[in-house]
């Protein structure tokens, strides 16, 4: 194939229909000074768009996932959360969904070190070898998976577990996360393959585990056993809950029966 490099007169070409063109200096200066989004920021439709509705459902504060991906678990806390709004005569309330991140995260590599223990004997570049070790606990996930996590750890408010630099930004943990599992499968592996016994595999990976609990601990907190639910009503009336487990919180100010809900995906 002929290959033709950018020549000097193509970028001289360039330059002259570019700096040629109506309106080049202000369009560049202002891109360059503010950014695409908003140079490009059509005024007209934001006055043409009204945000006034017949029906409104309360929803109480918008909520930020930041740089992570826990769209599926905001949107289930969102959800979950109006209970404790309508029960506690509350504007607006936030669950953790650090707490929740937590134990996907833990969850997850649980999941991946017993799928590994599973797949002794099988080649470790297969196909389902393979398919295990390329995002072993990525930040996605679905309602069922929220709905497990509940069931077994309950919920807690946002302030009893808040959010740190890594829950807001998860890229980093889950990298460093990731390197870990992969060096674990690697040694589990290596045992196996020296004739170790299950036993001793098994107690190897619960000191994966252990390593792994630390690290959630350091990047996102320790979760709460107990903890006081302290509000003021839209009434300024003072509410205090003392010593509540994240299970009896969920029990008592939720009620959800989360078994009745489905998720539809198309």
């Amino acid at each position: 194939m002929n290959k033709k490099a950018i020549s000097f007169e193509a970028l001289d070409s360039f330059e002259s229909t570019t700096h040629a063109m109506p309106s080049h200096d202000i369009l560049q200066n202002a891109l360059m000074k503010n950014g695409i989004w908003a140079v490009a920021e059509n005024k007209q439709a934001e006055i043409d768009m009204q945000y006034t509705f017949s029906k409104e459902i309360k929803v109480g504060d918008v909520t930020n996932q930041k740089s992570s991906g826990r769209c599926w678990m905001f949107a289930g806390l969102n959800t979950l959360r109006l209970q404790v709004m309508k029960q506690c005569n509350l504007e607006t309330f936030e669950l953790s969904q650090v707490y929740t991140l937590f134990y996907d995260k833990l969850e997850k590599s649980n999941y991946f070190y017993e799928n590994i223990l599973d797949t002794l004997d099988m080649d470790s570049d297969s196909r389902v070898v393979s398919w295990l070790l390329v995002a072993p606990l990525n930040d996605g996930g679905q309602w069922d998976m929220l709905c497990n996590i509940i069931e077994k750890y309950g919920l807690v408010p946002k302030y009893a577990m808040p959010e740190t630099h890594h829950s807001s930004n998860t890229g980093i943990m889950n990298r460093v996360l990731t390197r870990k599992l992969r060096k674990d499968a690697a040694i589990l592996r290596k045992m196996y393959e020296a004739g170790d016994s299950m036993d001793a595999l098994r107690a190897e990976k619960e000191k994966m585990l252990q390593e792994i609990y630390t690290i959630l601990c350091r990047t996102l907190g320790t979760p709460p056993k107990q903890f006081d639910l302290e509000y003021r009503d839209k009434d300024e009336n003072f509410h205090r809950d003392a010593n509540l487990t994240p299970k009896a919180f969920y029990d008592k100010y939720i009620e959800v029966p989360l078994s009745d809900y489905v998720s539809l995906i198309n």
